[in-house]
């Protein structure tokens, strides 16, 4: 099936948990089960189906965002030209609000490993996730053991590959 398949074989398989997601997900395959709709013909086709009408969403989605974008951005100008400090009240009770954020963004990273040692901060770092599992998966590419306190479990995945465009 892929690079992982060997890998995958000597590893435990992901323990399901029992959010109501995965309860709901399991209703599914049991009814697809028990009205016949299992078969792989029926599957492929139903999930090239269920793909494009993910990505007409996802695209609408994405426009709805950016529309929610520019009316949030012409609501700050609005209240930020007009002195505006009172939120914007409906007659149901809800209301607008715009308040004053900051951002914080890395300049030199050795001076802040510096401040956080002479802080004695180290214990507050953690790997952030995506970057844990690169590292991870390039240890077991290379037949090397993991860190101590990580395991590796296996499941499989879909992935659909569109048609190339003539």
């Amino acid at each position: 099936m892929g690079k992982w398949t060997e890998i995958a074989k000597k590893l435990p398989k992901v323990q399901e948990d029992a959010s109501p997601w995965r309860t709901r997900v399991n209703e599914m395959k049991d009814a697809a089960r028990k009205e016949g709709l299992a078969t792989i013909t029926h599957l492929q086709e139903a999930y090239r189906k269920m793909r494009a009408r993910k990505e007409e969403q996802e695209a609408a989605e994405k426009e709805l965002n950016a529309q929610l974008a520019a009316v949030e951005e012409l609501m700050v100008e609005d209240y930020q030209t007009t002195n505006r400090d009172t939120p914007y009240y409906y007659g149901d009770g809800a209301r607008v609000e715009v308040n004053d954020a900051v951002a914080f963004a890395v300049e030199d990273s050795e001076k802040l490993m510096a401040w956080i040692r002479q802080e004695k901060l180290e214990r507050l770092l953690t790997l952030a996730a995506p970057t844990r599992d690169s590292i991870a998966r390039q240890l077991l590419e290379d037949a090397k053991a993991l860190p101590d306190g990580m395991k590796a479990s296996a499941y499989a995945q879909v992935r659909f590959v569109k048609a190339r465009k003539k």
